[in-house]
C-alpha cells in the first residue's frame, strides 16, 4: 500500500512538473503561427491557390 502511494505521489509530481513546459511548448507554436504571413502559412498547409492569392494581394499593396 504504501509503495502505491508512493508512486501516485511520484505520478502527480511528475505530471505537475511536465504541465508548465507543455504549456510554453504550445505558447511558441501559437506565437510562430502569429508571426507568420498568411501566404507562408498557407502555402505551408499546402493552400497552394490561397497561397498565390496572398502574395498577389500583396504585391498589390506595393
Amino acid at each position: 500500500m504504501r509503495a502505491s502511494a508512493l508512486a501516485l505521489g511520484l505520478g502527480l509530481t511528475a505530471g505537475v512538473l511536465g504541465l508548465p513546459a507543455s504549456a510554453h511548448a504550445q505558447s511558441a507554436i501559437q506565437q510562430w503561427q502569429r508571426q507568420m504571413d498568411p501566404a507562408g502559412h498557407a502555402h505551408i498547409l499546402g493552400n497552394y491557390d490561397d497561397a498565390e492569392d496572398h502574395y498577389r494581394a500583396a504585391l498589390d499593396l506595393v
